[in-house]
C-alpha cells in the first residue's frame, strides 16, 4: 500500500479515499490502542482504593492514576502515597504512605511517631487526635533503622491499618508508583490530601 513518490501522479483520488478510509479503519484503532498498552505499562496505571487502611483521605471505591515513572529518576519521599507489591502474595497491590526514608530512625513513644528523633509532624495529612500503635516489627519505645534501599509505611488510619508496624520495610524494587490523580469517586474524599 505504499505509494512511491514519483508516482503519486499515478494514484487515482478514489484510491486515496480507500487508503485513507482503510488506515482509520484498521491502522488507527491498532495505533491508539498500541499507545494505550505502552501508557499502561509504562508511564500510567489505574488503580482503584480497597479498604479503609488510607481513610479518611482515600477511601474504599476511589479511582486514581498511579505515576509509574517519577521512581525511575528520583528517590521516593517522607509523605509520597505509593502502590507497592505485597512482599507475601506479589499479586496483590498495597497504598501506603512513606513514614522513613533509608537511613532514617523511626520509633514510636506515646503513640507518637519520631523519625530520627524528632516528632513526625503530620498534620497536612492527619487530623491532631491520630494515635500510632504500636506493632510486632515497631514497638513502643523501639527504634528502627531503616537500610538502604527501603522505606517504613504506614496506613493514614492507623487504626485500621497493616502496614510496616506490623511487617516491616518494603523494598524499593516493589514499587509500583506514586497515587496521583483522582479520577473516579473523587468526593468521597473528607478530608486534605
Amino acid at each position: 500500500l505504499f505509494i512511491p513518490i514519483d508516482q503519486e501522479e499515478q494514484v487515482s483520488t478514489g484510491q486515496k479515499i480507500i487508503f485513507t478510509l482503510l488506515f482509520l479503519i484498521f491502522g488507527l484503532p491498532i495505533l491508539t490502542l498500541v499507545s494505550l498498552v505502552i501508557i499502561y505499562l509504562f508511564i500510567f496505571q489505574p488503580v482503584q482504593i480497597k479498604g479503609q487502611a488510607m481513610a479518611p483521605n482515600y477511601v474504599d471505591g476511589q479511582y486514581y492514576l498511579i505515576d509509574k515513572i517519577t521512581y525511575r529518576s528520583i528517590n521516593p519521599a517522607r509523605g509520597d502515597v505509593v502502590i507497592f507489591k505485597s512482599f507475601q502474595n506479589p499479586d496483590i497491590n498495597y497504598i501506603k504512605r512513606i513514614i522513613a526514608i533509608p537511613g532514617d530512625t523511626v520509633s514510636l513513644q506515646n503513640r507518637n511517631v519520631f523519625i530520627n528523633n524528632e516528632e513526625l509532624n503530620e498534620s497536612s495529612y492527619l487530623n491532631g487526635n491520630m494515635q500510632t500503635y504500636d506493632g510486632a516489627f515497631l514497638g513502643d519505645g523501639q527504634k528502627i533503622t531503616v537500610p538502604d534501599d527501603n522505606y517504613f509505611v504506614f496506613g493514614d488510619n492507623r487504626v485500621d491499618s497493616s502496614d510496616s508496624r506490623e511487617w516491616g520495610f518494603i523494598h524499593k524494587k516493589d514499587i509500583i508508583g506514586k497515587l496521583t490523580l483522582c479520577y473516579y469517586q473523587c468526593s468521597l474524599s473528607v478530608t486534605k490530601k
